[in-house]
């Protein structure tokens, strides 16, 4: 069932290729899921940082139960002797009209409140930290994304050598089990002794449990590289052709570096990001201005007897003391720069070791897949005079199969110094911020 799942996760194609490999893990595997969703999260820190920009908008309600109704009763207000005397100097009884409500038993009124900073000193610095964050959030993705398609070579590389390797042992077995039969043949016709009949059984075991052990072998990788693929395990696999480096030295290799490798610029910018932090954290000291608009309505509209009313505030406000706590964030912050900087040159210094690591390990590689050639080509001749010669009789058994071993192993041998050669191609350019 696993295996059919697999199949159905991909298209299936003819073969596939690495570059091909690592497109599928990019965009459908959960490692590439990863890289992307943290260089999704490191691009939010923007969209935080525009809050310090943008107006804030509030929609507050309110439904308010008083104790009592109070109402203005201006008749009740004065004492009937001045009602009288008001009465006969103006001939009439004054009107003072219905009592006024100021204070309603409960009511509800609603606001809608727009505050927009106009004046924030440490807002800029901000700004330019965030986007710095950002820069390194997409920085450090980039590395992840790297590492992630090294990983992806050599699981793809492990696959291809467990074939050749079981391709290897079947064909080792197979050869062992004519010879068997040939010694036999022989032993028969009393050509041969019991012991060379023992030695070709001996032959044909030990095949069958390399066999078996190159087969386990095989097996496992390919389950590996489909679960993190996300094919089908006997998706057939593309050689990858053997690649030129576009430097000459190591010293262009670090040149090169400095512009292209992730870690550097995540470096860089999180250097920029401490450093606007701190900026930030000196210019909090200064004063904040702001500008506020309040449109309400109301129920109890008391005095003023409207029940829409609107209000436009301009607050300016600066905090002398705060009880230390801007000079504290004041020398966490040039801490975090100063950790910032020196986290920088480690950067560099990490950088150039691996990079020179990488150039060694790529040239030794190099020159072993060429000795691993010339090898194999060796144990091949040797194997065809073997051969020859056992077929004319002058050679035993033994020596046409320590021929075929050795052959088999040069075989082995040049396929694993040509996935060493390509992982450490792979690898110092990776270290160069090139993949």
């Amino acid at each position: 069932m696993v295996p059919l799942l697999l199949a159905l996760a991909v298209p299936c194609a003819d073969a596939m290729t690495l570059e091909e490999a690592w497109q599928a893990v990019e965009t459908r595997g959960q490692e590439g899921t990863f890289v992307e969703e943290q260089r999704r999260q490191a691009s939010i820190v923007r969209t935080q940082a525009l809050a310090a920009f943008s107006p804030k908008v509030n929609l507050g309600g309110n439904y308010t139960v008083n104790e009592r109704e109070v109402k203005l009763d201006f008749g009740n207000s004065f004492p009937p002797e001045m009602i009288e005397l008001i009465e006969n100097f103006t001939g009439t009884a004054p009107d003072f009209g219905p009592p006024r409500v100021i204070q309603r038993k409960s009511f509800f009124d609603a606001n809608l409140t727009v505050v927009q900073p106009i004046v924030s000193a440490r807002a800029l610095p901000g700004w330019m930290a965030a986007n710095a964050m950002a820069r390194a959030g997409d920085a450090q993705a980039d590395a992840a994304r790297g590492t992630l398609r090294a990983g992806v070579a050599r699981a793809y590389w492990a696959v291809v050598v467990a074939r050749d390797g079981a391709s290897v042992a079947r064909a080792a077995q197979d050869v062992a089990l004519r010879h068997e039969a040939q010694v036999q043949a022989l032993v028969a016709a009393g050509s041969a002794t019991r012991q060379a009949a023992l030695q070709a059984a001996m032959a044909v075991a030990r095949a069958e449990r390399e066999n078996a052990a190159a087969e386990t072998r095989r097996t496992q990788a390919e389950t590996a590289f489909a679960a993190l693929v996300g094919t089908s395990p006997e998706v057939e696999l593309v050689l990858p052709a053997t690649r030129v480096l576009p430097w000459s030295r190591v010293e262009d290799v670090l040149q090169d570096a400095r512009a292209h490798r992730p870690e550097l610029a995540a470096a860089t910018e999180a250097q920029r990001a401490a450093r606007a932090t701190l900026a930030a954290a000196h210019l909090a000291w200064l004063p904040t201005v702001d500008g506020r608009f309040t449109q309400m309505w109301t129920e109890n509209t008391g005095f003023n007897g409207e029940p829409w009313n609107w209000m436009a505030v301009a607050n300016a406000s600066w905090s002398l003391w705060d009880g230390g706590f801007r000079v504290a964030e004041q020398q966490r912050a040039a801490s975090q720069a100063r950790m910032a900087d020196a986290g920088a040159t480690k950067a560099w210094e990490d950088a150039e070791i691996e990079i020179r690591t990488a150039w060694e390990e790529h040239d030794r590689a190099r020159r072993a897949e060429e000795a691993a050639t010339r090898e194999l080509a060796l144990a091949e001749e040797n194997l065809r005079l073997a051969e020859a010669s056992h077929g004319a009789g002058a050679s035993t058994f033994l020596e046409l199969d320590d021929a075929r071993l050795a052959r088999d192993a040069a075989r082995l041998a040049r396929m694993a110094e040509r996935m060493g050669a390509d992982l450490a191609a792979l690898a110092l350019l990776r270290a160069a911020g090139r993949i």
